[in-house]
C-alpha cells in the first residue's frame, strides 16, 4: 500500500530518471530499464525496486491524465459488442479443448469481459500489448487488487493474446505490480470446529465434515457422487 512518507523518495527517483534520460518521460518507457541497470550498480535491491515503482507510477498517471482522484476510469457501455462476444466464444472453445475446469473458464471469460469494458470495447483486432500493460497497471493502482488477483488477470489475458488473438507477449516491464498482500484466512481451533458441527444435523453435518476433513471446496463437495466414495480405503475421489 502506498504511504505518504514515501512521496519524497519517489520524487527523488523520478528526478534522477529524468536526469539520466528524459526520453523515458516522452513516451519511451524502454529507457527505464537502462536507468535501473545503472542504478543497481551502486544501490541496494530494495532501492532499485522502489525506483522502478516510482517511475512506473509517474508514467501511468502521466499517460492516464490523472486528475487527483482514484478510480476515475469511466468504463464503456456494459453491452458486449458481437466482436468481443466472438472472442469469448473462441476462448471458451479453446479452454474446453484443453480440458480446463469450468471455474477457470468462468474466470478467464470474466477478465476478458472486464478488459473489453476497460478499453471501451476497442476493436479486438487492434488490441496491443500496451493495452494489456495499462489494464494491469490500472488494476493495481486504482482498483488496488492483490498481487495474486493481478497475476490471475494476467494469466487469463495472456491466454487470450496468445491463443485467441495469436499475438505474443514480449515482456511487461512497464506494468505496475500490485504490492497488496493477500489476506490470510482466520483458522478455527479444533474445539471451535467441534462446537460448529454440534449445531448441524444430517446432510448439512455430513457435508461440513467432508469439506473440513478433506479440504474440499464447496462446489467439489456438491458434485460428489456415491461412486466417488471408496469405503474400503476410507477416501474420497475429487
Amino acid at each position: 500500500m502506498f504511504r505518504i512518507k514515501k512521496i519524497p523518495f519517489y520524487m527523488h527517483w523520478v528526478s534522477r530518471c529524468h536526469v539520466f534520460n528524459s526520453s523515458c518521460f516522452a513516451g519511451n518507457s524502454d529507457q527505464i530499464k537502462p536507468f535501473l541497470e545503472t542504478l543497481s550498480l551502486k544501490q541496494e535491491d530494495w532501492q532499485v525496486r522502489q525506483a522502478e515503482r516510482a517511475v512506473s507510477l509517474y508514467l501511468y498517471f502521466k499517460k492516464s491524465g490523472y486528475s487527483g482522484n482514484t478510480g476515475t476510469h469511466i468504463p464503456g457501455p456494459q453491452k458486449i459488442p458481437s466482436e468481443w462476444s466472438t472472442v469469448m466464444e473462441e476462448l471458451v472453445r479453446l479452454l474446453r479443448l484443453r480440458h480446463r475446469s469450468y471455474r477457470t473458464e468462468k474466470t478467464y471469460v470474466n477478465w476478458t469481459k472486464r478488459f473489453s469494458i476497460y478499453l471501451n470495447h476497442k476493436s479486438a483486432s487492434g488490441v496491443t500489448q500496451s493495452d494489456l500493460t495499462d489494464f494491469l497497471s490500472y488494476l493495481a493502482v486504482e482498483k488496488k487488487i492483490s498481487a495474486s488477483t493481478q497475476n490471475q488477470a494476467f494469466n487469463a489475458l495472456l491466454f487470450v493474446f496468445r491463443d485467441v488473438f495469436g499475438k505474443e507477449i514480449s515482456g511487461l516491464e512497464g506494468t505496475i505490480r500490485s504490492h497488496i498482500p493477500r489476506r490470510l484466512p482466520v483458522v478455527l481451533a479444533r474445539s471451535e470446529i467441534t462446537r460448529i458441527f454440534s449445531h448441524l444435523k444430517d446432510t448439512n453435518q455430513l457435508m461440513a465434515t467432508i469439506i473440513y476433513g478433506g479440504g474440499l471446496r464447496l462446489q467439489e463437495c456438491l458434485m460428489l457422487r456415491i461412486k466417488d466414495v471408496d469405503f474400503e480405503r476410507i477416501c474420497v475421489i475429487v
